[in-house]
């Protein structure tokens, strides 16, 4: 306890606070031993927060104004001190650098006659992102409906790409079982004959059922989806082809 309490509280202060009353009182009365107890608190405070502290703002304005001339070497290398006034000085046939302010005692007036001084690159910023190719669409099948890429300007997109095996599930979903349905090989033809905005609407409906259930042998084919494919026909209208003869 009593090497605790040495810890805390200076010696010096014990020795004052242990004295006789009457030579306490002799040298400076009750004034002195409320000026013991603040110190005492104070110390107590300095312990507990792990920095020293100044008793006003008077002392710690001295401490800063004695320490400017190492707070300017310091802001000297930040990049970001100083709006417009950060440079970087590279000494001549050493290949380092080092960031200087303006009006530093410290910069090479030789080097900034040179030519040596130049902005630092206060900021960045980023490249934006690439735009999604044309191949990873092509892979994922997943194009962003009624944008500008994907509808021309006659309203067909030639571009969007629906997988064999999407247009056969389709195929199965909108036309009845005793119809005959193509294979993978003739699927690959068959696609071709429709345009960009048909084959996003095969897509859409092709995954309105999963495919075990659109070729399970007991699933019971209806008519819904042969009428949305027919509502979407006649939505569109007749499109028109453009086709440009050689002379």
């Amino acid at each position: 306890m009593q090497h605790y309490l040495g810890r805390l509280i200076p010696i010096s202060v014990w020795r004052s606070l242990l004295s006789t009353p009457s030579s306490r009182q002799q040298k400076h009365g009750v004034w002195w031993l409320l000026e013991m107890m603040r110190k005492a608190l104070q110390c107590l405070a300095r312990r507990a927060v792990g920095y020293r502290m100044y008793g006003n703002e008077e002392e710690e304005q001295k401490y800063w104004e004695s320490v400017k001339g190492y707070r300017k070497r310091l802001q000297s290398y930040d990049a970001c001190h100083g709006a417009g006034s950060c440079m970087w000085s590279e000494d001549a046939g050493v290949g380092r650098g080092r960031a200087v302010v303006e009006g530093d005692p410290m910069v090479d007036v030789q080097a900034e006659k040179r030519g040596q001084i130049i902005p630092l690159v206060r900021y960045y910023q980023p490249a934006l992102p690439p735009e999604p190719s044309l191949k990873g669409q092509r892979r994922s099948g997943k194009r962003k409906r009624g944008s500008v890429e994907d509808v021309g300007y006659d309203g067909t997109d030639d571009e969007y790409y629906l997988s064999s095996k999407s247009f056969c599930k389709w195929h199965r979903m909108v036309n009845p079982p005793d119809s005959m349905h193509p294979t993978l090989a003739q699927a690959t033809k068959l696609k071709e004959n429709f345009s960009g905005c048909d084959r996003r609407e095969m897509h859409r409906i092709s995954r309105m059922l999963p495919s075990e259930v659109v070729y399970s042998p007991n699933w019971r084919w209806t008519p819904r989806y042969q009428n949305m494919w027919k509502a979407w026909l006649e939505q569109k209208g007749a499109e028109f082809l453009v086709v440009f003869e050689e002379e």
